[in-house]
């Protein structure tokens, strides 16, 4: 796959998504947010940027002169224009951040970072799996609040787990989260 492709792929993957929330999906929203955080305090100690963690865009501390290209970001651009006001700004700081990581990943600059020898994992994948799932959250008084559920921020050292709490990043598993859980999770 071309960067070019990754790039159109992560855009129509944005445009697709339906930004009504969702709340019968709660504990995967929960879930996923919490892998993004994780992650988040992963990259951030790996390019020294936890002042920034939680949300932060890890392709420009990568490549600080790369940008996507316009053409993406007009589209992204008309999109969030008519999305619903409850769709906040590090959502979209997110999505946008997310087309220029696909645009990058497979680069050799991105795929040497690593941790103990390891490569990090995409970094906004649940952030978009979440969205994906009708996961709408914003942050008040420390936490991140969904509609029937909050999460709190804490710090990114307190995120900062070399292993995944979530079982897996596939609609399955996250389907079993929001109803039984299952005996393989």
């Amino acid at each position: 796959m071309t960067i070019q492709t990754s790039a159109d792929t992560a855009i129509d993957r944005i445009l697709a998504i339906n930004w009504e929330p969702d709340d019968t999906r709660t504990n995967s929203h929960v879930a996923l947010l919490q892998e993004y955080l994780r992650r988040a305090a992963l990259w951030a100690e790996a390019l020294n940027c936890t002042d920034e963690w939680p949300f932060f865009d890890v392709g420009a501390h990568i490549f600080p002169s790369v940008q996507a290209e316009k053409r993406y970001l007009e589209r992204l651009e008309q999109h969030f224009s008519q999305v619903p006001f409850y769709v906040t700004d590090v959502i979209e700081k997110t999505c946008r951040w997310f087309v220029q990581w696909e645009g990058i990943k497979h680069l050799p600059e991105v795929t040497l970072v690593d941790f103990w020898n390891r490569p990090l994992p995409h970094p906004y994948e649940p952030l978009i799996l979440l969205y994906d799932r009708g996961g709408i959250f914003y942050s008040e008084h420390g936490f991140f609040c969904f509609e029937d559920a909050a999460l709190p921020r804490g710090t990114w050292r307190e995120h900062w787990q070399p292993e995944s709490a979530v079982c897996q990043l596939d609609t399955e598993a996250l389907d079993n989260l929001d109803g039984k859980f299952s005996e393989n999770c």
